[in-house]
């Protein structure tokens, strides 16, 4: 008897190609291999960052033997509640005076970027706008809604395009809703300055835009979290509505244990429940109920004074180690003489990433022939770099440059 299947016809899709390159450099047995893809810490041994401070509040926990019962859907909250102080600091701000934010806590970052994504095909119009060069899981994230692509990478003059991405937002329809990378941007490394924020604030207010902040690298850009952010403060200021979309994966070096927030930002506080019940039912759908462990460990962190300054401390370590790391890589690039690059483009980065704008030919023959595996642009995560590999990661790239 012939065996059938309804889904004989589902076709095969490729597999997410950052994943794939990570699982590539994990099969191979080169004693030369470096990790540059996915964006996870590491240290100058090339071994994975833990924070010292987590393994404490975990081991402090351990002694407090606590259920694992349901906890609310939208989340735990006192984690909401240290979440919501973590990110406006300042108690002057009128969004928090008034009491204008609403926290919740999905299961991680990508989870409130999907839950934001289902508000607005539900209630909102069905469009958003992201960056030219944008981080390609987006783009299944908020797939069924017509995705617009602002100028922000300007390829040829190696910059990011300012001056086209304000003309942009001053022309886009009212009530557009538009998401930025709040600082480290991935894949570009390439962030607004202050006052560039500081001119898009007219053009949104005049605008009715609704700003969606990805926060992944808090911290990691301008050497601390109250510096990074600058915008979602300023923002709040002057009464532009906000989703902020936060994962704690980089910040508190938890990766797989990652938990997300979903700050609201409105300029009505009695919408807010409104908005509240319907995250409610979304949660309840897409995934049950957050996690206890994980927002149980950063609470920990940031409810105790001598936890919280060892996590500050050890984020400014990570801070100071990726601007040496980039500084390094220019450095031997340029006693190497590479001559396809331009140093200044390389030194205006910031974050965990240093974008090396290569194409795929560079990219698969740096993988295939030097066991160097980077993301896609070639995309490499700093950390990975190190005293010991970074001549041979230049003398390689130099080889992929026909130097």
């Amino acid at each position: 008897m012939q065996k059938k299947s309804r889904f004989t016809n589902l076709p095969e899709i490729k597999p997410d190609p950052l994943f794939h390159t990570y699982k590539k450099f994990r099969e191979s047995i080169s004693d030369s291999k470096i990790n540059l893809s996915i964006g996870m810490l590491q240290d100058e041994e090339g071994k994975l960052v833990e924070f010292n401070c987590v393994k404490l509040a975990e081991k402090e926990l351990e002694k407090e033997n606590l259920n694992k019962e349901y906890t609310v859907i939208t989340g735990i909250p006192e984690y909401n509640e240290n979440i919501k102080n973590l990110f406006f600091f300042d108690k002057e701000n009128p969004a928090f005076k008034e009491d204008r934010i609403l926290v919740t806590q999905p299961v991680t970052g990508g989870a409130s970027l999907r839950m934001v994504a289902e508000i607005i095909k539900r209630f909102l119009p069905k469009k958003i706008h992201l960056s030219n060069l944008t981080f390609l899981p987006y783009i299944e994230i908020f797939q069924g809604l017509e995705i617009c692509y602002y100028p922000y990478y300007n390829a040829e003059q190696k910059n990011l395009d300012f001056l086209a991405m304000k003309n942009y937002f001053s022309s886009i329809e009212k009530n557009s809703i538009v998401l930025f990378q709040l600082s480290s941007h991935n894949p570009t490394a390439l962030d607004l300055e202050r006052n560039q924020w500081d001119d898009l604030i007219e053009i949104f207010k005049s605008q009715n835009i609704l700003i969606i902040f990805d926060v992944a690298y808090l911290g990691y850009a301008g050497g601390s979290i109250e510096s990074d952010l600058y915008p979602t403060q300023k923002y709040a200021e002057n009464y532009i509505e906000m989703l902020i979309c936060y994962s704690s994966a980089k910040n508190f070096t938890n990766y797989s244990d990652d938990i997300g927030a979903l700050l609201v930002v409105l300029n009505k506080k009695e919408l807010l429940i409104k908005l509240k019940s319907h995250l409610i039912v979304l949660a309840r759908s897409l995934f049950s109920f957050p996690s206890l462990y994980g927002a149980r460990v950063i609470n920990k962190i940031i409810t105790s004074q001598p936890l919280k300054q060892l996590w500050l401390q050890e984020q400014k370590e990570i801070y100071e180690r990726i601007c040496k790391t980039r500084e390094m890589i220019i450095e031997e690039m340029k006693i190497q003489d590479l001559k396809n690059f331009d140093f200044e483009f390389l030194s205006k980065q910031k974050g965990i990433y240093l974008f090396l704008d290569l194409n795929e030919q560079q990219i698969s023959k740096l993988a295939d022939e030097s066991f160097i595996f980077s993301a896609s642009k070639g995309r490499i995560n700093l950390t990975g770099i190190n005293k010991k590999n970074v001549n041979y990661f230049v003398k390689s790239l130099k080889t992929v440059l026909n130097n």
